[in-house]
């Protein structure tokens, strides 16, 4: 059985995805509001093909479904899209813009004699069937005996328990897994930040909380080997909300002079 994390993304070669690619934010931005107003699945495609074509092509080709999931959600994420996303002018949360984007993924492969007849909800409920072949199964069945779309995701619920070991949505993470993830959280914020926007004493700030950061996180490395994990996680926690903390500082509105 696959996951969708099994896939070790090498490349990072897709528009934007590197480096922020702030004209691209912009463009994206614009389209995004102009087709906030119109109307559910043809809307929800046409927003989703968009994105596909703009952050998730290769070549002229949509990349896989595993590695646009990896893309917007693994451990380095195209960096133009959570860009986009973080912008707030998007138009739609990151959750809704995302799903948008696999329902254009899904749509043409479902065939012609369902997805029509399918409404937007339907089609988010059959992405949580990992199986193509299951999907179109499941999706027939929905047309043909006229589901709800309740009564489609409560059938994906069911059918996710006989055939797949992992729970719907994410599995539990670990106390070590948080951690990780609030340290790569913290760092890859900084690569939105140039030294040269930054004044001397916020220069000065994060310059201290990165360092404290390295020896924290060699003092972890350390631990590890000798089996001090626990407090090591703690101090490595520690070390990343620091850097998260002063990053944030660094946004906020400065009083002015008075």
């Amino acid at each position: 059985m696959q996951h969708h994390g099994s896939t070790r993304r090498v490349f990072r070669d897709l528009p934007g995805e590197a480096s922020v690619d702030q004209a691209l934010v912009s463009t994206a931005s614009q389209r995004l509001q102009d087709w906030k107003r119109a109307g559910e699945l043809e809307n929800a495609l046409e927003v989703g093909r968009y994105l596909l074509a703009t952050f998730f092509a290769r070549d002229g080709d949509v990349v896989s479904e595993e590695e646009l999931i990896q893309a917007c959600r693994g451990g380095r994420p195209h960096a133009t899209w959570r860009a986009l996303l973080r912008s707030g002018k998007a138009g739609w949360s990151a959750a809704t813009l995302y799903r948008f984007v696999r329902v254009a993924r899904q749509y043409p492969l479902l065939g012609d004699d369902v997805r029509d007849q399918l409404s937007l909800t339907h089609h988010r409920a059959l992405l949580g069937v990992p199986d193509l072949s299951s999907r179109r199964t499941l999706a027939r069945r929905a047309v043909r005996e006229a589901w709800t779309s309740r009564r489609l995701e409560a059938e994906v619920k069911a059918w996710r328990a006989r055939f797949v070991e992992l729970p719907i949505g994410r599995p539990p993470l670990t106390s070590a897994q948080k951690t990780l993830r609030t340290l790569e959280r913290a760092f890859g914020a900084l690569e939105d930040l140039e030294p040269g926007d930054l004044s001397r004493d916020e220069r000065e700030a994060l310059s201290a909380a990165l360092r404290d950061a390295a020896d924290r996180a060699l003092s972890w490395a350390q631990r590890c080997e000798g089996g001090g994990r626990i407090n090591a996680m703690i101090s490595l926690a520690y070390s990343a909300r620091s850097v998260s903390a002063r990053k944030r500082s660094m946004h906020r509105p400065r009083a002015s002079a008075t």
